[in-house]
């Protein structure tokens, strides 16, 4: 029996160290299997906030886009005003040098008409005269507000 005491005694010794390698083993697979499980709610963690800050960041670019067109729009019109300022400041060019073109006659004929009424009988001569036009302040040299003083 002694020999079946080692035996048994060594089968013990063998299950109580292949228990204890099944232990360990179990621990350690449960240790991997709790890493495992706390590094995937890290990730789905990571993931949800990276799913949120996407989303963010499409709100903020569609704003952006809506302020880009709202500007575009507004650059648009102000693009249209200058052109139309642009325009009306070329035709009240014109109208200016029209005007001043027309005061330079105006001049002219006031210069003629002053030399007339300096010289006296020599514009009457040359059918001038220096009187004013019945019912009007107009000279009847044609020239319009003449300073000329009817007598």
């Amino acid at each position: 029996m002694s020999r079946r005491g080692w035996v048994n005694s060594g089968l013990v010794v063998v299950l109580i160290l292949a228990g204890g390698l099944a232990l360990y083993g179990y621990r350690s697979l449960q240790s991997d299997i709790t890493q495992l499980t706390d590094a995937r709610l890290t990730a789905e963690s990571k993931a949800e906030d990276l799913r949120s800050q996407l989303q963010q960041n499409e709100q903020a670019l569609t704003a952006a886009r809506a302020r880009l067109e709202h500007r575009t729009n507004s650059a648009d019109k102000l693009e249209a005003e200058l052109d139309r300022l642009r325009q009306t400041l070329a035709g009240a060019k014109a109208d200016l040098q029209t005007a001043q073109q027309q005061v330079e006659k105006l001049k002219a004929q006031l210069e003629t008409a002053q030399t007339a009424l300096a010289t006296g009988g020599a514009g009457r001569r040359a059918g001038w005269s220096a009187q004013t036009e019945p019912g009007s302040d107009r000279c009847s040299y044609g020239a319009a507000g003449c300073s000329h003083q009817a007598r």
